[in-house]
């Protein structure tokens, strides 16, 4: 049996905190089958106190150490997204026993106030639960997109996610409000330098990084986004085809440096030339 839905405050609603500085809310998604890098969990935030500006972060494990490493690069992140950033003063989750121990004592370090849902209560968390909801309808497109529903390709889902969580910070509001990008960056998201997603990509590798004389100068791939740590480098999964199999082989992704890329074939979906 279910119990009342929680009210709906509406987004006027002052988030308990705001008016001291940015509050972050952030849960978990998993675990899932592995993806081509091998991770199975999801760490999804938002910052709900003024920008609704969101974050992924892809995972191996959801221990308390690899938790509080991922939050604090997201910490990083929201700080230097945009202008005059403000201090983060609150974090907020459920009660999940992975939030605590390492991510506790570093929330006591640097003054920050963690607090809970107190138990299993998702609507106590419902902007991050709506969030974690859009990313993944929207990786379901992506995933769609690129692969044209072939079910083995499912682990290229860790990517499709941490695309979609960038489609969803510059997608601006139904009722008019700007987009969390635009919130926190000041400016909207500029896609003209970005591709559609697993389309085809040839990245180009230094002869020193070949495995021999004879290995041709580009490796296929597919492209699945922009490097958030090279200035002007690509993210692309490396894609090999198995015969026997009559499919492709996803292998760990890789940033590169002037990849060509084209809109118009997605090798997943048609197989080789």
């Amino acid at each position: 049996m279910r119990g009342p839905p929680a009210p709906d405050h509406g987004y006027d609603h002052q988030v308990a905190g705001s008016d001291r500085g940015y509050v972050l809310s952030f849960d978990l998604s998993g675990p899932h089958t592995g993806d081509n890098d091998g991770n199975f969990w999801v760490l999804h935030a938002v910052e709900t106190g003024h920008t609704q500006f969101g974050f992924t972060r892809l995972m191996k494990d959801k221990s308390s150490a690899t938790i509080t490493k991922a939050i604090e690069s997201i910490l990083l992140e929201l700080k230097h997204a945009g202008p005059d950033p403000l201090p983060v003063v609150r974090l907020h989750s459920d009660s999940d026993p992975s939030f605590l121990a390492d991510l506790e004592a570093y929330c006591l370090k640097a003054g920050i106030v963690m607090t809970n849902t107190g138990g299993h209560r998702p609507a106590a968390n419902g902007r991050v639960e709506k969030r974690i909801g859009l990313c993944t309808y929207s990786a379901r497109g992506l995933l769609e997109t690129a692969t044209g529903g072939y079910k083995y390709y499912e682990a290229l889902w860790g990517a499709a996610i941490l695309y979609a969580n960038l489609c969803v910070n510059a997608a601006p509001f139904s009722d008019g409000r700007p987009s969390p990008h635009a919130k926190r960056a000041g400016r909207d998201c500029d896609f003209e330098q970005r591709h559609i997603f697993g389309a085809k990509a040839t990245a180009w590798t230094k002869p020193v990084h070949r495995q021999s004389k004879f290995d041709l100068p580009g490796r296929e791939c597919i492209w699945v986004g922009k490097s958030t740590v090279t200035p002007g480098a690509d993210r692309v999964i490396p894609i090999t085809w198995d015969g026997p199999a009559s499919r492709y082989v996803l292998h760990p992704t890789v940033e590169v440096v002037g990849c060509k890329v084209d809109n118009t074939q997605f090798p997943l979906r048609s197989g080789p030339d």
